[in-house]
């Protein structure tokens, strides 16, 4: 009886240690931003501030970190949250950057448009270049900054310089976008100071960013939901783990273990029909 017992004590650990191993870590979602992303004067902003909504719209299957603070540029991003994004390691990073920088933009110089473009351009370009140096290689949205309901020159500075901006590089870089100038255009009631939207406006942008994600992400979640038995280049030994990336300019491959952890290692360490997995998949 005892041997039974302990027997079926064993089977309980182990079909749970199985569960847990196949667990799928959460998509990390970093939500980069200026105050409308902190939620600032959003009543209630650690629930209704849109990264916040975005959690609840998206569930468990996702961490959505807010990473936006009052006041923050695209030219000074880097400098105060690089160091933390760089702990997120964030598989999704959206962008609501350039609200702010229309403060530079001087429309009572006429060469100052070139200047503000250029300086706009570059930090955009700099920020991405540091996403893409993260281990995790997020996929980046850009998102076209909210209207200015109470501010002429500075909607205009959003219309003719930060979305073609904005515009010009995710067509180079091959990056999608999100229109929240589109989602809120029109519906000056929802910010009332003109510039932060309230709960009503957060949940607008959340809507609008939970659809551009879900929209794109089908196809992932499936790669996602599978562990893949990789082998090592004689197929003596193996491992589980989801691909998450593959370069092959370098061939470093990134996988996530079946523990949610990140692995990287290089193609030619893995069996030749493991390598013609990778190089499909990708």
């Amino acid at each position: 009886m005892k041997r039974i017992v302990i027997n079926l004590c064993i089977a309980i650990v182990a079909i749970a240690c199985s569960s847990n191993t196949v667990s799928a870590a959460p998509i990390k979602l970093a939500c980069i931003g200026d105050s409308i992303t902190f939620g600032a004067k959003v009543e209630d902003r650690a629930k209704n501030a849109y990264p916040a909504q975005l959690q609840a719209l998206l569930g468990s299957k996702y961490k959505v970190s807010n990473c936006g603070t009052s006041g923050i540029k695209m030219r000074n991003y880097l400098e105060r949250w690089g160091d933390k994004i760089k702990a997120i390691q964030p598989d999704i990073v959206t962008i609501k950057l350039g609200t702010n920088d229309t403060h530079y933009r001087d429309f009572k110089k006429p060469d100052n448009k070139k200047i503000f473009d250029a300086a706009y351009r570059d930090a955009t370009l700099e920020l991405l270049g540091f996403l893409n140096g993260l281990e995790s290689k997020p996929k980046v949205y850009l998102c076209y900054p909210i209207p200015f309901f109470k501010s002429e020159n500075r909607e205009k500075s959003v219309v003719e310089d930060i979305i073609p901006a904005l515009a010009a590089i995710a067509k180079e870089k091959g990056l999608a976008t999100i229109d929240l100038h589109e989602a809120l255009k029109g519906k000056g009631n929802l910010a009332p100071d003109g510039v932060h939207p309230g709960a009503e406006g957060q949940t607008v942008l959340a809507q609008t960013i939970a659809a551009a994600l879900t929209a794109s992400k089908k196809p992932e979640k499936t790669q996602r939901a599978t562990l893949y038995d990789f082998r090592n280049s004689d197929g003596t030994k193996s491992f589980k783990a989801r691909l998450k990336s593959f370069d092959p300019a370098t061939g470093k491959i990134t996988a996530i273990k079946a523990n949610g952890s990140l692995t990287s290692f290089n193609i030619d360490f893995l069996h030749p029909d493991d390598q013609k997995y990778v190089k499909e998949q990708h």
